[in-house]
């Protein structure tokens, strides 16, 4: 196999760098532990570029090292009794906003996160995966290991649970300027 430029791996990176920390974070809910493996994910990533035959499916291949990371990351955790779920952290990479619409998404997003928590771990995956992380179906069908019609049910799932516990825990309204806003009961 002809071995990658390393200014690819560079490239590679550089563009999907906060897409892998974000699917990280959101998985293990533990920032630090979300830099390390992020660090692993593009380390292994490095070693192993030239095992990747198709280019164009270098994201999905990134994310499914993350995910692998992600279940040793939880085995090891069981193994020592460590609670993974220490805190919650950022889900969403911040642009560059006007400062009160910073604010507005900043607390629109820590409401999310938290109630994204109370969702179980499949479910949390598979919305991580395919509204954060941007996969198609098929991508997360090969990456879990199952059809796509079954990522298509998790999904729909997910979004439910996700629907009720939102109604359950938040009130949401309209300001003067029609932003949502959302209110913790």
């Amino acid at each position: 196999m002809k071995k990658f430029p390393e200014s690819d791996y560079y490239s590679i990176v550089e563009e999907y760098q906060s897409v892998i920390r974000r699917f990280i974070n959101i998985t293990v809910k533990n920032q630090w532990v979300a830099d390390d493996l992020t660090q692993e994910t593009f380390i292994k990533a490095y070693k192993n570029l030239d095992s990747l035959e198709d280019k164009s499916k270098i994201k999905s291949w990134l994310i499914r090292i993350a995910y692998n990371l992600c279940l040793d990351y939880f085995k090891t955790a069981a193994k020592n009794k460590i609670d993974s779920l220490d805190c919650i952290e950022e889900v969403f990479a911040s642009n560059i906003l006007p400062m009160g619409k910073q604010l507005e998404r900043d607390e629109m997003s820590d409401c999310i996160k938290e109630k994204m928590s109370l969702l179980p771990q499949s479910y949390r995956t598979i919305l991580c995966l395919f509204d954060i992380a941007g996969l198609t179906h098929s991508e997360i069908a090969e990456m879990l290991e199952i059809n796509v019609g079954n990522v298509k049910v998790r999904l729909h799932r997910a979004r439910i649970k996700m629907k009720e516990i939102l109604k359950e825990h938040c009130t949401f309204s309209s300001d003067e300027r029609a932003v949502l806003i959302c209110i913790p009961k």
